[in-house]
C-alpha cells in the first residue's frame, strides 16, 4: 500500500498525516478514507483549508480562454509578496486553483515527508515545474 492518492482528492497514509500534524497542529483537516484492501491501514483525506492564490500572472506562462480564466498553467511563479500576508501554518500545505487546483507544500514539510521514504510520493521545486512534470 503506498503512502499518497492523487485523485480526486490528495489520500495519505497515516504516518505521513502524523507527521503533518506536529509540523501544522491545526491547520489541516483530515478525514479517515475507507480502502478496501485485506489488511487494516489507515488513510486520510487532506481537507486544506487555505485557498491562497498567489500566483504571479505577470511572470506566470499561462494559457488564457477566451473569457480570459485560466485553462492551463504552463510554467508557474508565485508572487512573494502575497505569499508574505501568510502565516508559515497557513501556507505550509496550501492550495489554489488556475485552471485546476494545484497543492503546494513548503520545502521544509516537503523535507521532513521525504525522510520517512514514502511510497507513491514525488515532490518537484517549483522552478523545476512545468505542464508537462506529471508525465515524467
Amino acid at each position: 500500500m503506498v503512502d499518497h492518492h492523487s485523485l480526486p482528492q490528495p489520500v495519505v497514509s497515516k504516518r505521513i498525516k502524523d507527521l503533518v500534524e506536529s509540523l501544522l497542529p491545526n491547520k489541516i483537516h483530515w478525514v479517515p478514507a475507507e480502502i478496501d484492501t485485506d489488511k487494516e491501514v489507515y488513510h486520510y483525506f487532506i481537507m486544506i483549508p487555505p485557498e491562497i492564490n498567489c500566483l504571479d500572472y505577470e511572470k506566470s506562462k499561462l494559457h488564457l480562454q477566451a473569457d480570459g480564466q485560466i485553462f492551463e498553467v504552463q510554467e508557474m511563479v508565485l508572487d512573494p509578496e502575497k505569499l508574505k500576508t501568510y502565516s508559515y501554518g497557513d501556507r505550509g500545505i496550501f492550495r489554489f486553483t488556475a485552471g485546476i487546483t494545484y497543492y503546494l507544500i513548503e520545502e521544509q514539510i516537503a523535507s521532513a515527508i521525504q525522510l520517512l521514504n514514502p511510497l507513491g510520493v514525488r515532490f518537484i521545486p517549483l522552478a523545476d515545474w512545468n505542464f508537462k512534470t506529471a508525465f515524467h
